[in-house]
């Protein structure tokens, strides 16, 4: 947490404040005609950086929290402004200050209101905040936050014309002795800075209409190849590198311009791949250390000799402090965000370079993502290395060539991936981040689990280790992926899935089943001749409720119709219902289900109020079907899904416990895969004959140590 405080002290230490003032160093180490060169290569490394942020942002996401966000961000900045505006005669009088009290002001409103967007957007993805509502809230409104400010600075800077204009203007600016105020005497400076700010919007504009026509045409001209060449690269970032030059020159500040380059910039395609798998490791390693370390070179502590400019200076950070958190708490409130999260947002909204970053460790408990949050798609490629190479975590720093499927799979499965992907960003419009792992197999697992920890992930999606063939059979394509699954099950700090890809098989259209109860009579007028259909099947328990959970994500989607199958003992089976605790009401309407709820803490408890709440939300609401199968033994559990194994696209059920159910009693003396569970295992044999894919989930458990694993 402290790497930005040591790149801003190396800076403090190489700067004005430490080595600089020996004169030997100053003259011979750090020339003085170098100064510029500092100066452009920082600029350069902030329109970097700006750009790969904007491209990283998740345009839908900012969109949708548009509004909280702007109110987060304006809520903090008033009361800081108010504060800054209150103070600063004061200020004025102790610090001497030269020049316009009121440029003063304005410079110290700005100064308290501002938020460091850089820093921000670093700090919430090195305090794995990223994929939290919390984080995503912060980076959302410290950007508006900081652009803001900048266009504020330039709007007064252009109607004050304090400024250097671009050309002599006609007139001219006297100035008054008495308190250095500029006076205007030609409203021609205002003009030719509100024309240049015109110009700058038309360019940026033009800018992004030929970014999207160019990161098209790359994308076609590369269709066989994974990324786009260097050369194209190169060329892009030449062009970002020119439009925000040209701003800069225009009088504005470039990183507006990057910023909205990148944000702009079209998400699918190859081009945008190649740029984050390009820009992504140079900058957090080389670029963003010398940024920071050039901000601490900047600043010169020299002038800091009496206690006077100490206690300035502590009532400047109490400031800000203070009105940043003040006003993000209180539009919080208005917003009925939780206190605990609006804390934790004003602090990361209040990072600066002059305040203790370490004041973010308050933030590094995780957060979960409200009930509205979207979903967030990581996609990892697992490659096997071998040799002595150790284990690392590229973000696409390699070319294809270095990790080639071919071996594998006869083709290059890496390119075939991505244009799925690809498709699949275009047709539906969520973004997903792609990260490559490389490690051996026998370490893999890691890799795994602790991508998943680092993005707070709340399931992980593990293939079988089976794929279907032309002819329909199933084939083990590695015995390697089967383990590297059976360890992620045990060592998962989430829940996790297993997906038995048969593509969508089975049914498609709405299916009349032999018990009425199968989908409501609105849930059939609905349907779509293209529907998919799915059930969630449910036996009981910690696995069979999370996968009814995730099943109400389905349920969402105009074109899914999603059944609920609850398999239960016959209701004369008194000896299980006994030993279950289990009481049932059966209601005359066969669109209703009653269920009793026991005051009991059992399983089966659990498992009624989680129904009886899944049944208000969804069911009552015509939303999703609902049956229940009765079931005495394993045999006639298997009988009940032969009937309806042609009948689903997609079968979801939970893997199951240790503990055996008298519904599957007998399934498991066959079971070709554990890991599956019973009824998983059952619905992925290929001696079944099932049509549709299978999705197997296992609640998230306490990880257990097994000897077997290193």
């Amino acid at each position: 947490m402290d790497w930005c405080n040591k790149q801003t002290q190396a800076g403090l230490v190489l700067g004005p404040s430490g080595l600089s003032r020996i004169k030997f160093i100053r003259e011979y180490v750090f020339q003085d005609q170098a100064g510029q060169l500092y100066v452009t290569v920082a600029t350069f490394s902030r329109i970097l950086f700006m750009f790969l942020i904007g491209l990283e942002m998740d345009l839908p996401y900012l969109v949708r929290t548009l509004r909280v966000a702007t109110l987060v961000a304006y809520g903090g900045a008033a009361t800081c402004c108010f504060s800054g505006a209150i103070v600063s005669p004061f200020l004025y009088n102790q610090t001497h200050a030269h020049g316009s009290g009121f440029k003063f002001a304005i410079i110290l409103m700005m100064l308290l209101a501002n938020t460091a967007s850089p820093v921000v957007v670093r700090v919430v993805a090195e305090l794995k905040l990223a994929t939290s509502e919390v984080g995503r809230l912060a980076i959302s409104a410290s950007i508006i936050n900081d652009i803001t400010c900048l266009l504020g600075i330039a709007f007064i800077s252009a109607f004050t014309n304090y400024s250097k204009p671009l050309a002599h203007p006609k007139g001219h600016t006297s100035t008054s002795s008495n308190n250095d105020e500029p006076v205007e005497t030609d409203g021609e400076g205002f003009g030719e800075r509100f024309f240049a700010g015109i110009v700058c919007l038309i360019i940026l504009g033009g800018t992004t209409a030929l970014n999207r026509i160019l990161s098209r045409w790359l994308s076609r001209r590369n269709h066989h190849r994974k990324y786009i060449t260097n050369l194209e690269v190169a060329f892009l970032l030449m062009l970002t590198f020119a439009v925000s030059i040209l701003i800069e020159l225009f009088g504005y500040n470039s990183m507006i311009a990057s910023f909205l380059l990148g944000l702009f910039f079209p998400r699918d395609g190859k081009t945008t791949r190649t740029l984050l798998q390009k820009l992504t490791y140079p900058v957090h390693h080389f670029i963003l250390p010398f940024y920071f370390g050039y901000t601490g070179f900047q600043a010169d502590l020299s002038h800091i000799v009496d206690l006077r400019s100490v206690l300035l200076i502590i009532t400047i950070v109490c400031l800000s402090v203070g009105g940043k958190v003040s006003g993000t708490l209180f539009t919080c409130r208005y917003l009925k965000i939780p206190p605990n999260e609006g804390l934790v947002l004003a602090f990361l909204l209040n990072v600066k370079g002059h305040v203790d970053l370490l004041i973010i460790s308050l933030a590094s408990q995780n957060h979960n993502s409200s009930p509205k949050s979207p979903v967030s798609l990581y996609l990892m490629h697992l490659v096997e290395i071998t040799g002595k190479e150790r284990s690392n975590l590229l973000y696409h720093q390699k070319e294809d060539d270095d990790f080639s499927d071919d071996e594998y799979f006869g083709g290059n499965d890496g390119i075939e991936i991505n244009n799925i992907v690809d498709a699949f960003m275009a047709q539906s419009h969520v973004q997903v981040h792609q990260i490559t792992t490389a490690s051996k197999l026998s370490s893999m697992h890691e890799d795994v689990c602790n991508g998943a920890e680092d993005v707070g992930s709340a399931i992980i999606l593990l293939p079988f280790h089976k794929y279907l063939r032309i002819d329909g059979k199933m084939e083990s394509a590695k015995e390697e992926i089967r383990t590297i699954n059976q360890k992620v099950l045990r060592h998962a700090p989430c829940s996790v899935a297993i997906l038995v890809d048969r593509g969508l098989g089975g049914s498609t259209t709405t299916t009349q089943l032999d018990h009425n109860s199968y989908g409501t009579r609105q849930q059939q007028q609905q349907q779509q001749q293209q529907q998919q259909l799915i059930a969630t099947l449910f036996f009981g328990g910690a696995d069979d409720r999370e996968a009814l959970a995730y099943s109400s994500r389905f349920a969402m989607h105009p074109d899914v119709s999603l059944t609920v199958v609850r398999f239960l003992p016959p209701s004369g089976n008194n000896e299980y219902n006994q030993s279950q605790g289990i009481e049932m009401a059966v209601s005359k309407d066969e669109d209703e289900v009653l269920m009793k709820i026991e005051t009991s803490p059992s399983e089966n408890d659990t498992d009624q109020a989680f129904l009886s709440s899944f049944h208000d939300r969804y069911v009552g609401t015509g939303a999703v079907g609902y049956v229940e199968k009765y079931v005495e033994n394993g045999a006639e559990t298997v009988k009940a899904l032969g009937d309806m194994k042609d009948m689903f696209s997609l079968f979801i059920v939970g893997k199951g416990g240790t503990g055996h159910s008298p519904l599957t009693t007998g399934m498991s003396d066959w079971e070709e895969c554990p890991e599956l569970g019973a009824v998983g295992d059952l619905l992925a044999s290929p001696d079944f004959g099932i049509s549709g894919s299978v999705i197997v989930i296992q609640q998230h458990r306490r990880p257990k140590m097994d000897p077997n694993d290193g």
